[in-house]
């Protein structure tokens, strides 16, 4: 009997309609993905916002600031360098993984992988080591309006933004930091991301998290967006907190 084989042509069509099949399927692939690291950052926040109330109720309700946050460390005065170095330091947060978006893997700190210096600062529980990573991370507080403040000054804890993802666009290289401000500013640091399509990972003080959608992902438009134009956004803080 002849034994019948592939010709060129034949090879040809098969590798095309691999082709084309792998095409049509890398879409919702990439779709998939991006799903996967938008529900992780809405973990991530979550996370943080837990360890928040931890804090917040062992400090009376008061919010710690947003940088540069005396504390007694190792029984001595001494500055933390980040809300996120306090709540580490004091346990509320137990892993360096909630503060980081899987989007930003691989990002860089000094030559170094930012995951790995982070995992060694929470291992050997060295908080005051690579200062500025922490204000790297990839979610920032709302620190015009909580930093110092008091939980039970907050009018409408549900609308009011706690925590958000951010990037800092001046840099170019796409980390986030830890903080976010409550309009765009010049320096461009603090800026809202939406790391995930045209979607801004959000935990809200109340502790719920969403991920509302944008309707621009410009770094002046964004903060017009709902709902970030309404809320703690809409620039008059005497609407969100009693003062006195």
């Amino acid at each position: 009997m002849r034994k019948s084989s592939f010709t060129l042509i034949e090879l040809l069509v098969v590798i095309a309609i691999i082709a084309i099949l792998a095409s049509m399927l890398l879409p919702s692939l990439n779709k998939a993905r991006e799903t996967a690291r938008k529900a992780t950052c809405l973990n991530n926040i979550k996370e943080v916002g837990t360890a928040m109330m931890f804090y917040l109720d062992d400090n009376d309700g008061w919010y710690p600031r947003y940088a540069n946050m005396p504390v007694l460390y190792n029984g001595a005065p001494n500055t933390l360098d980040s809300w996120s170095t306090v709540l580490a330091y004091n346990r509320q947060l137990g892993s360096y993984k909630p503060l980081l978006c899987p989007g930003r893997h691989g990002q860089l700190y000094a030559g170094l992988p930012e995951q790995d210096i982070l995992k060694k600062v929470f291992k050997e529980r060295t908080f005051t080591a690579f200062p500025s990573v922490w204000s790297q991370i990839s979610y920032g507080i709302n620190w015009q309006y909580l930093s110092y403040a008091r939980l039970t000054q907050v009018r409408r804890p549900s609308e009011t933004i706690q925590f958000a993802e951010t990037v800092d666009t001046a840099s170019g290289n796409g980390r986030g930091t830890r903080y976010v401000r409550a309009t765009a500013h010049s320096s461009r640091n603090g800026d809202l991301a939406a790391m995930h399509g045209n979607q801004v990972v959000t935990g809200w003080v109340d502790g719920h998290v969403t991920s509302p959608s944008v309707k621009a992902r410009d770094r002046e438009a964004i903060y017009q967006s709902d709902p970030f134009r309404r809320g703690n956004y809409d620039g008059d803080i005497a609407n969100h907190f009693d003062l006195k």
